[in-house]
Protein backbone atom coordinates (compact mmCIF):
# COMPACT_ATOMS: atom_id res chain seq x y z
CA UNK A 1 0.00 0.00 0.00
CA UNK A 2 1.22 3.46 -0.88
CA UNK A 3 1.15 5.85 2.11
CA UNK A 4 0.50 8.85 -0.15
CA UNK A 5 -2.63 7.21 -1.54
CA UNK A 6 -3.77 6.14 1.92
CA UNK A 7 -3.45 9.61 3.43
CA UNK A 8 -5.29 11.08 0.45
CA UNK A 9 -8.07 8.55 0.99
CA UNK A 10 -8.40 9.68 4.59
CA UNK A 11 -8.37 13.29 3.47
CA UNK A 12 -11.08 12.65 0.87
CA UNK A 13 -13.33 10.89 3.39
CA UNK A 14 -12.93 13.67 5.96
CA UNK A 15 -13.61 16.30 3.30
CA UNK A 16 -16.93 14.69 2.38
CA UNK A 17 -17.74 14.30 6.09
CA UNK A 18 -17.04 18.01 6.64
CA UNK A 19 -19.35 18.90 3.76
CA UNK A 20 -22.23 16.82 5.16
CA UNK A 21 -21.74 17.83 8.78
CA UNK A 22 -21.75 21.52 7.84
CA UNK A 23 -25.47 21.10 7.08
CA UNK A 24 -25.97 20.24 10.77
CA UNK A 25 -24.30 23.31 12.27
CA UNK A 26 -26.45 25.97 13.89
CA UNK A 27 -27.93 28.30 11.27
CA UNK A 28 -25.58 31.23 11.95
CA UNK A 29 -22.47 29.06 11.77
CA UNK A 30 -23.78 27.16 8.77
CA UNK A 31 -24.20 30.42 6.88
CA UNK A 32 -20.84 31.75 8.05
CA UNK A 33 -19.02 28.56 7.09
CA UNK A 34 -20.94 27.90 3.88
CA UNK A 35 -17.62 27.65 2.04
CA UNK A 36 -16.93 24.40 3.89
CA UNK A 37 -19.28 22.79 1.40
CA UNK A 38 -16.38 23.21 -1.01
CA UNK A 39 -15.09 19.97 0.46
CA UNK A 40 -17.87 18.05 -1.26
CA UNK A 41 -15.21 17.64 -3.94
CA UNK A 42 -13.44 15.07 -1.81
CA UNK A 43 -15.50 12.84 -4.11
CA UNK A 44 -13.51 14.15 -7.08
CA UNK A 45 -10.28 13.39 -5.23
CA UNK A 46 -11.46 9.78 -4.85
CA UNK A 47 -12.06 9.52 -8.61
CA UNK A 48 -8.53 10.80 -9.32
CA UNK A 49 -7.12 8.24 -6.87
CA UNK A 50 -9.06 5.44 -8.56
CA UNK A 51 -7.75 6.50 -11.96
CA UNK A 52 -4.20 6.40 -10.60
CA UNK A 53 -4.64 2.98 -8.99
CA UNK A 54 -6.07 1.34 -12.09
CA UNK A 55 -3.81 3.07 -14.61
CA UNK A 56 -1.46 0.02 -14.67
CA UNK A 57 -4.34 -2.08 -16.03
CA UNK A 58 -5.47 0.58 -18.49
CA UNK A 59 -1.93 1.00 -19.79
CA UNK A 60 -1.20 -2.75 -19.71
CA UNK A 61 1.61 -2.41 -17.18
CA UNK A 62 -0.21 -5.17 -15.30
CA UNK A 63 -2.03 -8.12 -16.76
CA UNK A 64 -5.74 -8.16 -16.08
CA UNK A 65 -7.76 -11.33 -15.78
CA UNK A 66 -11.29 -9.99 -16.04
CA UNK A 67 -13.05 -12.36 -13.65
CA UNK A 68 -10.30 -12.18 -11.04
CA UNK A 69 -10.20 -8.41 -11.28
CA UNK A 70 -13.97 -8.02 -10.91
CA UNK A 71 -14.06 -10.53 -8.05
CA UNK A 72 -11.43 -8.57 -6.14
CA UNK A 73 -13.19 -5.27 -6.70
CA UNK A 74 -16.53 -6.78 -5.69
CA UNK A 75 -15.24 -8.12 -2.38
CA UNK A 76 -13.27 -4.94 -1.76
CA UNK A 77 -16.29 -2.63 -1.98
CA UNK A 78 -19.63 -4.41 -2.11
CA UNK A 79 -19.82 -6.24 1.27
CA UNK A 80 -19.26 -3.02 3.21
CA UNK A 81 -21.67 -1.18 0.93
CA UNK A 82 -24.30 -3.88 1.48
CA UNK A 83 -23.80 -3.79 5.25
CA UNK A 84 -24.18 -0.01 5.35
CA UNK A 85 -27.24 -0.18 3.08
CA UNK A 86 -29.00 -2.69 5.34
CA UNK A 87 -28.17 -0.69 8.46
CA UNK A 88 -29.37 2.54 6.84
CA UNK A 89 -32.66 0.95 5.84
CA UNK A 90 -33.16 -0.60 9.29
CA UNK A 91 -32.27 2.44 11.38
CA UNK A 92 -32.61 5.78 9.67
CA UNK A 93 -34.83 5.43 6.61
CA UNK A 94 -38.50 6.32 6.43
CA UNK A 95 -41.50 4.64 4.86
CA UNK A 96 -41.03 6.28 1.47
CA UNK A 97 -38.50 3.67 0.36
CA UNK A 98 -40.12 1.19 -1.98
CA UNK A 99 -39.02 -2.33 -2.79
CA UNK A 100 -38.00 -1.12 -6.26
CA UNK A 101 -35.69 1.49 -4.74
CA UNK A 102 -34.09 -1.11 -2.49
CA UNK A 103 -33.51 -3.44 -5.45
CA UNK A 104 -32.02 -0.59 -7.46
CA UNK A 105 -29.65 0.15 -4.59
CA UNK A 106 -28.67 -3.51 -4.39
CA UNK A 107 -27.66 -3.43 -8.06
CA UNK A 108 -26.21 0.12 -7.86
CA UNK A 109 -28.80 1.49 -10.27
CA UNK A 110 -30.16 4.18 -7.94
CA UNK A 111 -28.35 7.07 -9.64
CA UNK A 112 -29.21 6.49 -13.29
CA UNK A 113 -30.32 9.64 -15.15
CA UNK A 114 -34.05 8.85 -15.07
CA UNK A 115 -34.07 9.25 -11.28
CA UNK A 116 -34.71 12.45 -9.34
CA UNK A 117 -32.29 13.97 -6.84
CA UNK A 118 -34.50 12.93 -3.93
CA UNK A 119 -34.47 9.32 -5.11
CA UNK A 120 -30.69 9.29 -5.43
CA UNK A 121 -30.18 10.52 -1.87
CA UNK A 122 -33.18 8.95 -0.17
CA UNK A 123 -30.96 6.45 1.70
CA UNK A 124 -27.49 7.98 1.50
CA UNK A 125 -25.98 10.88 -0.40
CA UNK A 126 -22.70 9.03 -1.09
CA UNK A 127 -23.94 5.86 -2.76
CA UNK A 128 -24.07 7.38 -6.25
CA UNK A 129 -20.27 7.53 -6.26
CA UNK A 130 -20.00 3.77 -5.80
CA UNK A 131 -22.11 3.24 -8.91
CA UNK A 132 -19.65 5.42 -10.84
CA UNK A 133 -16.71 3.46 -9.41
CA UNK A 134 -18.15 0.10 -10.47
CA UNK A 135 -18.92 1.45 -13.94
CA UNK A 136 -15.29 2.54 -14.21
CA UNK A 137 -14.09 -0.96 -13.26
CA UNK A 138 -16.17 -2.41 -16.10
CA UNK A 139 -14.70 0.17 -18.46
CA UNK A 140 -11.17 -0.83 -17.39
CA UNK A 141 -11.91 -4.45 -18.35
CA UNK A 142 -13.43 -3.48 -21.70
CA UNK A 143 -10.65 -1.08 -22.66
CA UNK A 144 -7.86 -3.48 -21.81
CA UNK A 145 -9.48 -6.13 -23.96
CA UNK A 146 -9.96 -3.68 -26.85
CA UNK A 147 -6.51 -2.13 -27.11
CA UNK A 148 -4.00 -4.69 -25.95
CA UNK A 149 -1.55 -4.02 -28.76
CA UNK A 150 -1.85 -0.22 -28.89
CA UNK A 151 1.10 1.92 -27.75
CA UNK A 152 0.86 3.63 -24.37
CA UNK A 153 0.78 7.11 -25.91
CA UNK A 154 -2.12 6.12 -28.13
CA UNK A 155 -3.93 4.55 -25.17
CA UNK A 156 -3.62 7.79 -23.22
CA UNK A 157 -4.76 9.79 -26.23
CA UNK A 158 -7.76 7.52 -26.76
CA UNK A 159 -8.75 7.74 -23.10
CA UNK A 160 -8.40 11.53 -23.22
CA UNK A 161 -10.62 11.80 -26.30
CA UNK A 162 -13.19 9.42 -24.79
CA UNK A 163 -13.18 11.46 -21.56
CA UNK A 164 -13.54 14.79 -23.33
CA UNK A 165 -16.40 13.59 -25.53
CA UNK A 166 -18.20 12.19 -22.49
CA UNK A 167 -17.72 15.39 -20.52
CA UNK A 168 -18.66 17.82 -23.31
CA UNK A 169 -21.77 15.90 -24.33
CA UNK A 170 -22.94 15.46 -20.72
CA UNK A 171 -22.22 19.00 -19.60
CA UNK A 172 -23.09 21.12 -22.61
CA UNK A 173 -25.82 19.32 -24.53
CA UNK A 174 -29.03 20.85 -23.17
CA UNK A 175 -27.01 22.96 -20.73
CA UNK A 176 -29.46 23.81 -17.91
CA UNK A 177 -27.57 23.88 -14.59
CA UNK A 178 -30.67 24.74 -12.57
CA UNK A 179 -32.54 21.58 -13.56
CA UNK A 180 -32.50 18.10 -12.07
CA UNK A 181 -32.28 16.41 -15.45
CA UNK A 182 -29.04 18.22 -16.25
CA UNK A 183 -27.58 17.62 -12.79
CA UNK A 184 -28.31 13.89 -12.97
CA UNK A 185 -26.19 13.65 -16.12
CA UNK A 186 -23.29 15.28 -14.26
CA UNK A 187 -23.05 12.37 -11.81
CA UNK A 188 -22.70 9.70 -14.50
CA UNK A 189 -19.42 8.13 -15.59
CA UNK A 190 -19.27 9.86 -19.01
CA UNK A 191 -19.26 13.29 -17.33
CA UNK A 192 -16.71 12.21 -14.71
CA UNK A 193 -14.36 10.01 -16.72
CA UNK A 194 -12.01 12.95 -17.24
CA UNK A 195 -11.33 12.94 -13.47
CA UNK A 196 -10.23 9.30 -13.61
CA UNK A 197 -8.12 10.23 -16.63
CA UNK A 198 -6.22 12.79 -14.52
CA UNK A 199 -5.20 9.93 -12.22
CA UNK A 200 -3.96 7.89 -15.18
CA UNK A 201 -1.82 10.81 -16.35
CA UNK A 202 -0.35 11.25 -12.85
CA UNK A 203 0.56 7.54 -12.74
CA UNK A 204 2.45 7.84 -16.02
CA UNK A 205 4.18 11.21 -15.64
CA UNK A 206 4.72 12.15 -11.96
CA UNK A 207 8.21 10.63 -12.15
CA UNK A 208 9.18 13.46 -14.52
CA UNK A 209 9.31 15.80 -11.52
CA UNK A 210 12.97 15.13 -10.77
CA UNK A 211 14.18 17.79 -8.33
CA UNK A 212 12.95 19.59 -5.25
CA UNK A 213 12.73 23.01 -6.91
CA UNK A 214 10.41 21.70 -9.61
CA UNK A 215 8.45 19.92 -6.93
CA UNK A 216 8.09 23.03 -4.75
CA UNK A 217 6.90 25.19 -7.65
CA UNK A 218 4.47 22.51 -8.84
CA UNK A 219 3.08 22.07 -5.32
CA UNK A 220 2.65 25.81 -4.69
CA UNK A 221 0.93 26.39 -8.03
CA UNK A 222 -1.60 23.66 -7.31
CA UNK A 223 -2.19 24.95 -3.78
CA UNK A 224 -2.84 28.44 -5.18
CA UNK A 225 -5.23 26.95 -7.72
CA UNK A 226 -7.18 25.14 -5.00
CA UNK A 227 -7.36 28.28 -2.86
CA UNK A 228 -8.72 30.20 -5.85
CA UNK A 229 -11.38 27.52 -6.34
CA UNK A 230 -12.27 27.68 -2.64
CA UNK A 231 -12.75 31.45 -2.87
CA UNK A 232 -14.85 31.10 -6.01
CA UNK A 233 -16.97 28.26 -4.63
CA UNK A 234 -19.90 30.28 -3.14
CA UNK A 235 -20.50 31.97 -6.49
CA UNK A 236 -20.27 28.66 -8.39
CA UNK A 237 -22.66 26.95 -5.96
CA UNK A 238 -25.20 29.77 -6.29
CA UNK A 239 -25.57 29.09 -10.01
CA UNK A 240 -26.56 25.43 -9.79
CA UNK A 241 -29.20 23.28 -8.15
CA UNK A 242 -27.12 21.92 -5.26
CA UNK A 243 -23.97 22.86 -3.35
CA UNK A 244 -22.10 20.55 -5.73
CA UNK A 245 -21.62 22.90 -8.71
CA UNK A 246 -20.71 20.06 -11.10
CA UNK A 247 -19.77 21.18 -14.60
CA UNK A 248 -16.30 22.75 -14.94
CA UNK A 249 -15.83 23.57 -11.25
CA UNK A 250 -15.52 19.95 -10.17
CA UNK A 251 -13.34 19.07 -13.15
CA UNK A 252 -10.95 21.87 -12.16
CA UNK A 253 -11.03 20.65 -8.55
CA UNK A 254 -10.05 17.17 -9.71
CA UNK A 255 -7.29 18.69 -11.84
CA UNK A 256 -5.87 20.55 -8.82
CA UNK A 257 -6.06 17.46 -6.62
CA UNK A 258 -4.27 15.47 -9.31
CA UNK A 259 -1.50 18.07 -9.24
CA UNK A 260 -1.19 17.83 -5.47
CA UNK A 261 -1.15 14.04 -5.65
CA UNK A 262 1.63 14.20 -8.24
CA UNK A 263 3.59 16.48 -5.89
CA UNK A 264 3.25 14.07 -2.97
CA UNK A 265 4.15 11.03 -5.09
CA UNK A 266 7.18 12.80 -6.54
CA UNK A 267 8.30 13.86 -3.05
CA UNK A 268 7.92 10.28 -1.85
CA UNK A 269 10.05 9.08 -4.78
CA UNK A 270 12.76 11.65 -4.02
CA UNK A 271 12.82 10.79 -0.30
CA UNK A 272 12.66 7.03 -0.98
CA UNK A 273 12.09 5.04 2.21
CA UNK A 274 12.20 7.81 4.79
CA UNK A 275 9.84 7.92 7.80
CA UNK A 276 8.90 4.19 8.02
CA UNK A 277 7.01 4.66 11.33
CA UNK A 278 4.89 7.43 9.81
CA UNK A 279 4.09 5.24 6.82
CA UNK A 280 2.73 2.52 9.09
CA UNK A 281 0.43 4.96 10.88
CA UNK A 282 -0.76 6.51 7.62
CA UNK A 283 -1.55 3.11 6.09
CA UNK A 284 -3.53 2.16 9.20
CA UNK A 285 -5.55 5.37 8.96
CA UNK A 286 -6.11 4.81 5.26
CA UNK A 287 -7.82 1.54 6.10
CA UNK A 288 -10.57 3.49 7.88
CA UNK A 289 -11.39 5.80 5.00
CA UNK A 290 -13.96 3.66 3.18
CA UNK A 291 -15.96 2.90 6.32
CA UNK A 292 -15.83 6.58 7.37
CA UNK A 293 -17.09 7.52 3.92
CA UNK A 294 -20.01 5.08 4.06
CA UNK A 295 -21.12 5.49 7.67
CA UNK A 296 -20.55 9.14 8.61
CA UNK A 297 -23.92 10.39 7.35
CA UNK A 298 -25.73 7.57 9.13
CA UNK A 299 -23.98 8.35 12.40
CA UNK A 300 -25.03 11.97 12.48
CA UNK A 301 -28.63 10.94 11.82
CA UNK A 302 -28.45 8.65 14.84
CA UNK A 303 -27.19 11.32 17.23
CA UNK A 304 -29.66 13.87 15.85
CA UNK A 305 -32.51 11.95 17.43
CA UNK A 306 -31.90 14.15 20.52
CA UNK A 307 -30.77 17.45 19.00
CA UNK A 308 -31.84 19.66 21.91
CA UNK A 309 -29.65 18.13 24.61
CA UNK A 310 -26.35 19.43 23.17
CA UNK A 311 -25.34 22.14 20.74
CA UNK A 312 -25.28 21.27 17.05
CA UNK A 313 -21.51 21.54 17.00
CA UNK A 314 -21.14 19.15 19.96
CA UNK A 315 -23.41 16.62 18.26
CA UNK A 316 -21.32 16.87 15.10
CA UNK A 317 -18.12 16.28 17.08
CA UNK A 318 -19.72 13.30 18.83
CA UNK A 319 -20.88 11.90 15.49
CA UNK A 320 -17.30 12.15 14.18
CA UNK A 321 -15.95 10.22 17.18
CA UNK A 322 -18.60 7.52 16.83
CA UNK A 323 -17.91 7.27 13.09
CA UNK A 324 -14.19 6.68 13.71
CA UNK A 325 -14.94 3.94 16.26
CA UNK A 326 -17.41 2.25 13.91
CA UNK A 327 -14.94 2.55 11.03
CA UNK A 328 -12.19 0.87 13.06
CA UNK A 329 -14.42 -2.07 14.02
CA UNK A 330 -15.86 -2.57 10.56
CA UNK A 331 -12.45 -2.31 8.91
CA UNK A 332 -11.00 -4.91 11.26
CA UNK A 333 -13.87 -7.42 11.34
CA UNK A 334 -15.62 -6.98 7.98
CA UNK A 335 -13.61 -5.05 5.41
CA UNK A 336 -10.23 -6.76 5.79
CA UNK A 337 -11.62 -10.34 5.89
CA UNK A 338 -13.77 -9.67 2.79
CA UNK A 339 -10.85 -8.09 0.96
CA UNK A 340 -8.59 -11.02 1.80
CA UNK A 341 -11.26 -13.48 0.66
CA UNK A 342 -11.51 -11.68 -2.67
CA UNK A 343 -7.76 -12.08 -3.18
CA UNK A 344 -7.82 -15.87 -2.91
Amino acid sequence: MNPVIEILRVLGALMVLTHHYTFKLSSDLADHWFSLHFFHNGVDLFFVITGYLFAPFLLNDKKLHALTFLKRRFFRLYPLYLLSLLIYIATVSDNTISLIMILEHLFLLQALPYHSLSEVSIISTVYWTLAVEFQFYLLVVVLQLLYKHVTIKHKILFLFLLSMVGYLVSAYCLYQPQTEDWFMWQIQLPALLIEFFFGVVIYKYYVDIKNKWQLAVFFLVNCAFLIALYIHFPKAASQTLTVRPSDLFNILSAFAYAGLMASFLAYQALMKNSYPATKKIVISLGGLSYAVYLFHAMTIRWVWLRPDTLTNEMWAALALCITLVIAWGINRFVEIPCRDYGRR
